[in-house]
């Protein structure tokens, strides 16, 4: 296998790194055949980690520092699956075919272990510390079920669309929702006794919202989805108008504000009529 500059360019590696691969005529190198490589300087070492870490690369990297330090490394199908410094420390890596991690042991007697289903999820997972964590999936890789090491668990079900339709966790709390056919949360309520209602239109516009604390709010949208009507429980109101661009040329509410508009054949805002100031018979420009 050759490694291309095209190929580093695809992975953006540094110019520097580049042109030194240029330089040193790397192109015609098979690295299927090199098995080991000794480099002296810091740069080439992480040049050559580089290079394993984007390319599958089986390649055993040494780096002499000076006489009595050195670093080694070893690579396989783009994965460190061992590191040794001369002053005795090392790290040892297992992956599955999907490159997933699943082993882990330092010298210092730490260690990692984990488990995935055919999906690459993560459904078990293990420190020498003595903690877990264990995770059930469904079909469609939805978490359904999680629990740890502390006593902590989690569950969840869901719909065919895979919306969240019930959780319930250890410390005793719930929620509980209902979607409509284009996945609009339209009922949810929880454990504390706190629900939500809520209502849409063809065009997935909420029309109606309620919750438990009484508060309601209702909405009017226009064939253009424009928001026309708006009203809640507070007795607070507004009224908008569109033209046939979607500008906003009328808008009022319950407070007694008010504002007209006008646009020309190019959108452009050409005049503006306020509840607290005088009509505005100029061209300019709002920021909001």
């Amino acid at each position: 296998m050759k490694i291309t500059i095209n190929d580093l360019y695809q992975k953006q590696a540094c110019t520097d790194s580049i042109i030194k691969y240029k330089f040193n005529n790397l192109e015609t190198i098979n690295w299927n055949k090199v098995k080991e490589v000794n480099v002296y300087s810091e740069k080439n070492y992480e040049d050559l980690k580089w290079l394993c870490k984007n390319f599958p690369v089986n390649l055993t990297i040494l780096y002499q520092e000076n006489e009595n330090s050195w670093k080694k490394v070893i690579y396989n199908n783009c994965n460190k699956t061992y590191s040794e410094t001369s002053h005795g420390y090392f790290e040892r890596r297992t992956f599955d075919e999907n490159n997933n991690l699943t082993y882990y042991e330092d010298s210092k007697g730490y260690w990692i272990k984990r488990t995935f289903d055919k999906n690459n999820n993560e459904t078990c997972y293990e420190t020498s510390h003595g903690y877990f964590e264990r995770r059930t999936f469904d079909e469609n890789n939805n978490e359904t079920y999680y629990e740890d090491s502390k006593g902590n668990w989690t569950r969840r079900t869901f719909d065919k669309n895979n919306n969240e339709t019930y959780l319930e966790t250890s410390k005793g709390n719930w929620t509980r929702r209902t979607f409509d056919k284009n996945n609009n949360e339209t009922y949810s309520e929880d454990s504390d006794g706190y629900y939500i209602k809520r209502v849409f239109d063809e065009n997935n516009n909420e029309t109606y919202f309620e919750n438990s604390n009484g508060y309601c709010i209702k909405r009017t949208f226009d064939e253009n989805n424009n928001l026309t009507y708006f009203e809640d429980s507070k007795d607070y109101f507004e009224r908008r108008t569109f033209d046939e661009n979607n500008n906003l040329t009328y808008f009022e509410d319950s407070k007694g504000y008010f504002e007209r508009r006008t646009f020309d054949e190019n959108n452009k805002l050409t005049s503006i009529e306020v509840s607290a100031y005088k009509p505005i018979k100029e061209n300019y420009k709002i920021l909001y």
